[in-house]
């Protein structure tokens, strides 16, 4: 495994913590050279996009973003874009993806293509300053996605030079993807990719795989401990699949010191 596999994930990029310790972070994680993050327009109460361009002014920044991470309109919401506010900018973009209605994404018009064209737009402007590597649908519901669909989707974005993708496909349209679209970029958690791992791995150019931090801590043996064996087998896929990623969630300054231990074992991040 080499750095280049590694992104980091930033959901909690201005939620969870600041955007003054988000830029921090961005920081130390780029002078380690890791500079490919993954997001999506309402990660970090919306700011995500915000920060990683801002990092983007002095740093080269790649970016894996999304479509169909659908937010509410709510108090709540509006609440925390006002408590992590920074300046009227960021917190006017915070609100550009927030929706009315959560349920428009169950229907066939919200995956419309020129849709999602428009989105995409928009979000290129959001980050203007990074360099955006995949744009993926995420979670489409089942019925949408076909061939035809597919041919479309894939062949817009293959022509911008930026790798198509689907994040956490249902289990019908991972098959179709398996099957028919092999160059298509897979977000999937640990658990689908172990499930599906023969027929993802003999088929699939590109996948990336999330909430490693998490998997890993609850990967337990009878004792209760950290089972690595499990490990050693996923670490030797991705030393083999040079087109393969995980994506880390680092939120301190604690996981970064873990982070600069990486070599060719992933586990040294845990130890």
């Amino acid at each position: 495994m080499n750095q280049s596999q590694i992104k980091i994930g930033t959901s909690s990029w201005g939620s969870k913590i600041s955007i003054d310790k988000a830029f921090n972070l961005g920081d130390k994680i780029t002078n380690i050279n890791i500079n490919h993050f993954d997001t999506a327009p309402n990660y970090g109460s919306g700011y995500s996009h915000y920060i990683l361009n801002n990092l983007a002014k002095k740093k080269k920044i790649l970016i894996d973003t999304k479509y169909g991470q659908n937010i509410n309109l709510s108090f709540k919401e509006v609440s925390k874009r006002i408590y992590r506010f920074k300046n009227f900018k960021s917190f006017k973009q915070s609100l550009n993806y927030i929706t009315f209605n959560n349920n428009e994404r169950i229907y066939e018009q919200y995956w419309d293509i020129n849709k999602i064209e428009k989105n995409f737009n928009s979000m290129n402007k959001d980050l203007n300053n990074c360099e955006i590597r995949s744009f993926y649908l995420h979670s489409p519901p089942r019925g949408i996605l076909n061939n035809k669909y597919l041919e479309i989707f894939t062949s817009y974005f293959n022509k911008k030079k930026i790798l198509p993708g689907i994040s956490e496909p249902n289990e019908n349209d991972l098959m179709l993807i398996i099957e028919k679209f092999p160059k298509i970029n897979l977000q999937l958690s640990l658990n689908t990719f172990w499930l599906y791992r023969k027929d993802l791995i003999y088929n699939m150019e590109n996948i990336s795989l999330n909430r490693i931090f998490k998997k890993l801590n609850n990967e337990k043996n009878i004792k209760g401990k950290v089972d690595f064996k499990f490990w050693d087998e996923f670490l030797n896929i991705l030393k083999k699949k040079k087109n393969y990623s995980v994506v880390l969630g680092i939120n301190s300054n604690s996981s970064i010191d873990k982070l600069k231990k990486i070599n060719s074992n992933l586990s040294n991040i845990l130890i």
